[in-house]
């Protein structure tokens, strides 16, 4: 169902999971002791202000992309959900080919995309011959 709450933060919640796995997954191996643990509290902060400045600079490319008449027609959150969902699968397929138990996440991630595109893909199909309820 559109604009169901489920629908609208699971997303959110599985974006920062990959990103805090990605980022505990690039950094533990380096830390130990007290480093890892002060780590592992910080994380879900430093992961908030990370999106936080790639949402600003996904503002600026989607100006950029606009000024040279690409995403003209596209409303903004639908253009920084393609770059979100874009860097959010870069981390999910580095996770997906590490040798750890953090590649069920990266696959996880990739098998929700898939299935999410082959819904939007049969919709766009239904509505195209108009045998749509």
């Amino acid at each position: 169902m559109e604009g169901d709450p489920i629908e609208a933060r699971l997303p959110g919640l599985a974006i920062f999971i990959v990103t805090c796995s990605f980022a505990f997954k690039m950094s533990a191996n380096r830390l130990s002791g007290w480093q890892l643990e002060f780590f592992i509290v910080a994380l879900p902060f430093t992961a908030f202000f990370f999106w936080v400045v790639i949402l600003y600079l996904n503002s600026l490319v989607v100006r950029l992309l606009r000024t040279i008449d690409l995403f003209k027609s596209v409303p903004n959150n639908r253009a920084q959900s393609v770059l979100i969902c874009g860097l959010t699968t870069l981390f999910a397929g580095a996770l997906a080919i590490s040798a750890s138990w953090m590649r069920f996440v990266g696959f996880a991630w990739i098998a929700g995309l898939a299935l999410n595109l082959a819904a939007a893909a049969v919709i766009a199909i239904d509505d195209a011959t108009g045998k749509g309820t």
